[in-house]
């Protein structure tokens, strides 16, 4: 990977979900054709970037990060296809550039939890598995995403992925994700995902005894609005799947503050 130069312009990329929670199975590495590096800290874009980079018109680009203690721990190209008063909806099809922070995996599965293990560096990745949709409401502490099959109509079943309200930001969306999870299989039976890294993160000093209860309270909460079939469970997805399938892009200039 090429070293971090704040003086020059460098691509900023993304991640993936579900097994090992950002991990290789929906996420693979790019080609090493392309390699590059962000360093570690929060990253935003420059004013030009902000100014062509328009979140909120539908069919633009918008780029989803998850950091934790204001540092990237990934980030996601994505294509914004709806944005309203109450919610918004993220479109992420197989191929969508990322990056990945790299670092001593020592959770379970290989979990990327605490920051003392966070390198200098991330990896670039693509989406793979299946192109994927993310609806969040504003305000709740979860978003909910269900799959994309190759005849263009959503899956059965849904994730929801615990994490604090998604921030606006010039390039898209911010949020820390809460490690629990809730998976909806495609009969309709509501499970929690990732009790074990919650355990886990506890004694390693990721989250107080207060954040775990917050956490898990969530979690139920979670899983009593997805048993009652709550919004956006309940409306019909099909609707934002975008009808041209393209690539999004990641912002190009990008800059350590």
């Amino acid at each position: 990977m090429i070293p971090f130069d704040p003086n020059t312009s460098v691509f900023l990329s993304a991640h993936e979900l579900i097994e090992h929670k950002y991990s290789s199975r929906l996420l693979t590495p790019r080609p090493q054709a392309d390699p590059y590096s962000v360093p570690v800290g929060h990253v935003v874009c420059t004013k030009d970037v902000a100014d062509e980079v328009i979140p909120g018109q539908r069919g633009c680009d918008a780029t989803m990060r998850s950091m934790i203690g204001g540092r990237l721990r990934f980030a996601l190209a994505t294509c914004e296809v709806e944005r309203t008063d109450h919610h918004v909806v993220l479109y992420a099809p197989v191929g969508a550039p990322g990056h990945d922070r790299d670092g001593a995996r020592d959770g379970p599965r290989g979990t990327l939890l605490r920051l003392d293990n966070f390198a200098d560096t991330c990896s670039p990745t693509v989406w793979t598995g299946a192109d994927c949709l993310f609806v969040h409401r504003f305000g709740d502490p979860w978003s909910t995403w269900r799959w994309v099959g190759d005849e263009r109509s959503v899956r059965p079943g849904a994730y929801v992925n615990l994490q604090e309200p998604w921030t606006a930001t010039p390039i898209g969306w911010d949020t820390t994700d809460l490690t629990l999870d809730v998976v909806v299989d495609g009969d309709g039976a509501v499970t929690f995902k990732d009790e074990d890294e919650l355990d886990w993160a506890r004694p390693q000093g990721v989250y107080s005894s207060v954040e775990v209860a917050r956490i898990r309270e969530i979690g139920r909460r979670a899983c009593e609005h997805a048993e009652a079939r709550g919004w956006p469970l309940d409306v019909d997805w099909n609707r934002w799947i975008p009808a041209q399938r393209e690539l999004p892009e990641l912002p190009q200039s990008l800059v350590r503050v």
